[in-house]
């Protein structure tokens, strides 16, 4: 997915000069390229302040029953759903229930985990926690993130974790972080998580085809995920229970939803303070890119051009997920994979 991003931004750069007739021409050339190899599966969408460039969906919704993709199929987003879990804590913290400077036990008292007493709301949104990600915890067989947990159950899950390294200090990308933060969100709300994405967000951004994803329901247009290999081609999945990823990932959603929320973060900006906005935007901490409130901060320099990229990727079992913003030229580009 990442070659394939790279690939798209550099066809994006280079023709955004021409007409957008020619644009559509190059991008559609690249995807189908892509999707007739078998590396691609899936919909992508491309646009530049209020007009689309391009969108299109290629290849199979379910492979059993040779059901194509629509450009409104849904697919899990895997980790572009920890700019969501941000900006719903952020709002909490606009509302005065959450402190960035407070610690996990200020709003979960009886939390025994790594960085009891120590780590802070700002540290978990920055991935500089130390807390580990989720492979750390013991024994997390393919068995067991098969089984719901509830948050008790969850928080027992991971208090014998070791962080890292100090609190503060370093970078260590942390989904068990996010988790964190999706419970904390849940304490002081006393709202389910799903339940506050959706009253906060989701409604007031007219998110239709968003939910926070349970397997049990039933959903309209839901793709199915399914892995590629080399040599076989095709194949289905493992299984994770999203209760897992609940501030993680976790989020099922469709291009034109997640464009919706883009358009949020970096135009309207309706749902949060600009104070507060311009935390989320913040470069803080730099692992391979920099790190803000959950977005990848990068500069990079194209055709001479020094670009502001703002993203973020996913992955779970079965689909792959993607979204940047080419901030100088209000550019949203956002695929998603199954």
């Amino acid at each position: 997915m990442k070659k394939l991003f790279v690939s798209i931004l550099f066809v994006l750069l280079n023709a955004l000069c021409l007409f957008a007739q020619n644009i559509e021409f190059k991008i559609n050339e690249l995807m189908s390229a892509y999707a007739d190899n078998g590396q691609f599966n899936g919909t992508i969408l491309i646009k530049k302040g209020e007009n689309f460039i391009y969108k299109k969906a290629f290849g199979l919704a379910n492979r059993e029953w040779d059901i194509p993709n629509t450009i409104d199929s849904k697919f899990l987003i895997g980790s572009i759903g920890k700019p969501f879990t941000a900006l719903m804590t952020l709002i909490l913290v606009d509302d005065g229930l959450i402190e960035l400077n407070s610690t996990i036990n200020s709003y979960i008292p009886e939390y025994s985990g790594p960085g009891k007493n120590k780590v802070t709301i700002h540290q978990m949104l920055t991935h500089t926690s130390g807390i580990p990600n989720h492979g750390a915890i013991p024994n997390l067989s393919k068995k067991l993130v098969r089984w719901i947990y509830d948050t008790d159950q969850y928080l027992e899950l991971i208090q014998n974790i070791d962080l890292k390294s100090e609190p503060g200090t370093a970078f260590e990308y942390s989904g068990i972080a996010y988790n964190l933060l999706a419970i904390i969100c849940e304490k002081v709300s006393k709202k389910d998580f799903g339940d506050l994405l959706k009253e906060r967000i989701f409604i007031p951004l007219e998110m239709n085809t968003t939910k926070h994803d349970k397997h049990l329901d039933i959903d309209t247009k839901r793709t199915d995920g399914y892995e590629y290999h080399l040599l076989e081609g095709y194949i289905n999945p493992s299984y994770i229970e999203m209760c897992h990823v609940k501030g993680s990932g976790g989020i099922l959603s469709s291009v034109e939803d997640v464009s919706k929320f883009s358009n949020e973060c970096f135009n309207t900006q309706k749902l949060l303070s600009e104070e507060l906005y311009n935390k989320m935007f913040t470069p803080y901490i730099k692992d391979w890119q920099y790190y803000g409130y959950g977005w990848w901060i990068t500069n990079k320099n194209i055709n001479g051009d020094s670009l502001t990229l703002i993203s973020h990727g996913g992955s779970t079992d079965g689909y792959k997920a993607y979204l940047t913003r080419i901030v100088e030229d209000s550019v949203d580009i956002i695929l998603c994979q199954n």
